[in-house]
């Protein structure tokens, strides 16, 4: 974990015309705006790194003498990334990683999540996904985790869509669909097995049906926390994104609560509270499987007295 300490007061500067000159800081609310020193909840800092090329990093003020690193990357005179690029979340564990080429993705990106394991209290960092990109799309191999650290997914995409050889797990790691597909994401032809490895002809689920049923979820959970949470609880702006994950039994779970300051734990408890008075789902299936999903959700309190914003994060 990323942990940065950091006597805030020992810098100084005003937003302003960006001067590559000199080191500058920048100061930004909860809504990545312009604000003053005094009232910031982030802050950048941009400083020289070597002829033509700049260091930008963002910082989550923790407290009056604490900040951790959120993001990090290099870039050009036209304002271009160039080279590494990391990203954190606000406690400072590092998010998600890759390259960029003029401002474009390219080479191998990894993504991380940070949540509690279910029935702990723990909170881990596990590996979630790889992709390959050229010039921004997805091309070439990629692999994807569950919060187990077990292997779900491997195949290839071109141009963003799936392409030849592509397979899926079961949770046991037997595999349960290999399925091959040509340009432009056509599947053409599949073979799929049962957790004990016995081959099973079922309907297949097609990725728009399954796409389908996480935005119908999503926006069912929108609804319940925009019509249900108590707003009586805050009376200060601030914005919490909440990661969820909905199990193989439909039951929805609150796994990560990463917020800007000025949002109270009573706040995050009634989103806890909302979420567990909610029934069960009808489990979602992802290539014939039973599957574990996760989507987050951005939610911004405006004042004492007006409902929640909800806003899609994922």
């Amino acid at each position: 974990m990323k942990n940065i300490f950091l006597f805030l007061f020992f810098f100084s500067g005003i937003v302003g015309a960006q001067n590559h000159d000199n080191d500058k800081v920048a100061y930004l609310d909860f809504n990545q705006k312009p604000t003053s020193k005094a009232n910031a909840v982030y802050y950048e800092f941009k400083t020289a790194y070597k002829k033509d090329i700049w260091k930008y990093q963002k910082f989550f003020i923790y407290s009056s003498t604490k900040a951790y690193l959120i993001e990090k990357y290099y870039y050009d005179k036209n304002e271009l990334k160039q080279g590494k690029y990391k990203r954190y979340f606000n406690s400072g564990t590092l998010r998600k990683e890759g390259i960029y080429i003029d401002d474009k993705k390219n080479g191998q990106w990894k993504y991380y999540t940070s949540s509690l394991k279910k029935g702990d209290s723990i909170y881990t960092h596990e590996l979630v996904k790889i992709e390959t990109y050229r010039e921004n799309l997805k091309n070439g191999y990629f692999k994807e985790y569950d919060f187990d650290n077990i292997l779900t997914t491997e195949g290839n995409y071109k141009n963003d869509k799936y392409f030849g050889e592509c397979k899926w797990y079961h949770s046991n790691g037997q595999i349960s669909s290999l399925e091959n597909y040509k340009d432009k994401g056509k599947l053409e032809n599949i073979t799929q097995w049962d957790e004990d490895g016995n081959e099973t002809t079922k309907h297949i689920k097609t990725e728009k049906d399954f796409e389908n049923r996480k935005k119908n979820l999503k926006f069912k959970i929108s609804n319940e926390l925009q019509n249900k949470m108590n707003s009586n609880l805050y009376d200060k702006q601030g914005t919490i994104y909440v990661q969820f994950l909905l199990d193989k039994q439909g039951k929805i779970h609150v796994s990560i609560l990463e917020s800007s300051q000025g949002v109270s734990l009573a706040y995050k408890n009634e989103i806890k509270r909302v979420i567990d008075k909610m029934p069960n789902q009808k489990p979602i299936y992802h290539h014939n499987q039973l599957t574990e999903i996760r989507y987050g959700i951005k939610l911004t309190t405006r004042s004492k007295g007006y409902k929640t914003t909800v806003k899609s994060r994922y």
